[in-house]
């Protein structure tokens, strides 16, 4: 395919990772040498039991780096040349590494082979899919290595596919830092070692002396209630000098450099000073949104962050969250639509009225047999800017004005459509309401959860009506928002010659799902 398209070679994606394509599926099992000139020269079937969740997709290159030296690394995907899917020259072949285990001492040990000072870890192909073999899996560094092949870990045996790429954000020392910030260098953001600008530069604290009141000043600054003081080199050493030792908090500072402290000190970083954050009960905070009105619900029960069982969830749990948040509504997601939580599972069968002040004040249990792949989120909302008449559409979601989940307003009040049923015919008439010539159809909330209800289910239009109220539906349904229904909207481009191919759905012109005519 990336030859047909003037480039060197390439690297297959699938399970719709660009989204959905349009038309009908016309290949399957497809088996090429790699010599061919067109995707039709290559055996294949046309007969399948497919569906457009499984579309094959390409991301093509022309060129790579060379894999001279085994243990070299760089990183792919990223929106800056310090962060990215690590690819690692291994056997003079470049391969990437599975996500088992890898945490932020695997990171920093490629960052530094990188030049960087140090680095966050991240899993699940967060930066895209890298190239070559899976080569590297369950790394476990001590942090010391200067190569991540001096690391433990597994080269052959292995349960991964690419979907599980480890990934790098390196930080650089020369970066400037503002005097008097701080962060925590642990496994979550709420504890570890104390890491403080002092004079453009990151260090560390020594820890004599070290009380709950420097920790409750360290953990204000970070947005928690109060803190506790760990010593010791408790969450591991830090970084940069040790810049501050004997600190004497009162409590009521806005910032550690605020506090009486002394910059000469006897200590070693086995001393650094470590705090734990914790939480005020019945606060709520979202993770892994793309906007701080979204995400996983994270719900401070017994002073801890956890997370909240999705069995009963519905818009009035949301509701609550929402408004605990400064927003007007929600809408709730459930099976960890935007990732898992941290923390124990602290509620399920939440049953809210909707009128609560917090998520503590609803009927719950605090018995469960949830795991986090249940885990509730939210999408909060204060207005729709949209104008409201029965019967109108428009998309939200897509990566473009033509494709997105379908709001429908009805009954003076935007919402969703249920996807039991949905296909072409019904996304034809969505967009042609829209101004396109057809449309596909998408399922499972492909383009994200919408807003408000779901207003409309088992919807069957012919293709021919005007608007998706004139179709045949039913507004009684068993469904939730992940399964809120999308289009991908079209105004049609010529398929003039077999075998011609083009790319839909990616982020520059050298990538996307695989359209074949």
């Amino acid at each position: 395919v990336c030859q047909q398209l003037g480039y060197l070679r390439g690297i297959a994606v699938g399970s719709a990772y660009f989204g959905f394509g349009s038309g009908d599926i016309v290949y399957d099992d497809v088996q090429c040498t790699g010599s061919e000139m067109t995707l039709l020269e290559c055996p294949a079937s046309t007969d399948n039991n497919c569906f457009h969740n499984e579309d094959a997709g390409v991301v093509c290159a022309n060129t790579t780096l060379a894999c001279t030296t085994n243990g070299i690394v760089y990183l792919t995907g990223g929106s800056t040349g310090s962060e990215g899917t690590v690819q690692l020259c291994y056997n003079n072949e470049w391969g990437t590494v599975c996500d088992n285990l890898w945490d932020d001492v695997d990171a920093a040990v490629v960052c530094r082979q990188l030049g960087y000072f140090n680095g966050t870890a991240v899993g699940a192909a967060y930066f895209g899919f890298g190239s070559g073999e899976i080569v590297f899996n369950d790394v476990q560094c001590s942090g010391s290595e200067t190569s991540l092949l001096h690391c433990s870990a597994t080269t052959t045996d292995h349960n991964c596919n690419h979907l599980k790429a480890a990934g790098v954000i390196c930080v650089n020392a020369t970066t400037p830092c503002i005097n008097g910030d701080v962060y925590l260098a642990g496994e979550s953001g709420s504890e570890g070692t104390v890491q403080l600008c002092y004079n453009n530069e990151w260090g560390t604290v020594c820890d004599n002396g070290w009380t709950g009141k420097d920790a409750d000043v360290v953990c204000r600054q970070l947005g928690y209630l109060r803190g506790t003081a760990v010593s010791l080199s408790y969450f591991g050493v830090g970084t940069g000098d040790i810049v501050l030792d004997d600190v004497q908090c009162t409590g009521e500072e806005l910032t550690l450099l605020q506090c009486p402290a002394s910059t000469d000190h006897n200590c070693t970083h086995n001393k650094d000073a470590g705090v734990i954050c914790v939480c005020r009960n019945g606060d709520v905070n979202l993770t892994g949104g793309s906007t701080g009105s979204e995400g996983t619900v994270q719900l401070c029960y017994n002073n801890e962050w956890g997370t909240v069982c999705d069995n009963g969830w519905s818009s009035k749990d949301a509701d609550v969250v929402c408004r605990q948040l400064g927003y007007l509504r929600g809408t709730a997601v459930s099976l960890s639509y935007f990732g898992v939580g941290t923390g124990d599972i602290v509620l399920d069968n939440v049953q809210c009225t909707g009128e609560e002040q917090t998520l503590l004040q609803c009927t719950t249990s605090t018995d469960h047999n949830c795991n986090h792949i249940e885990d509730a989120g939210v999408i909060c909302v204060n207005t729709t800017s949209m104008s409201c008449t029965n019967g109108s559409v428009y998309l939200t979601g897509g990566s473009s004005e033509s494709e997105g989940t379908v709001q429908l307003c009805y009954n003076n009040e935007f919402g969703t459509v249920c996807d039991d049923l949905w296909d072409g015919n019904d996304a034809s008439v969505v967009c042609k309401m829209l101004g396109y010539s057809s449309g596909t159809a998408v399922s499972f909330a492909h383009f994200g959860v919408g807003s408000g209800d779901i207003v409309l289910d088992n919807v069957q239009c012919t293709g021919e009506e005007l608007t998706l109220l004139d179709c045949p539906a039913i507004t009684d349904h068993n469904c939730n928002h992940i399964e809120d229904a999308g289009v991908i909207c079209e105004k049609s481009i010529p398929c003039a010659r077999n075998g011609d191919v083009y790319l839909t759905g990616g982020t520059s012109e050298n990538e996307g799902t695989v359209q074949l005519c």
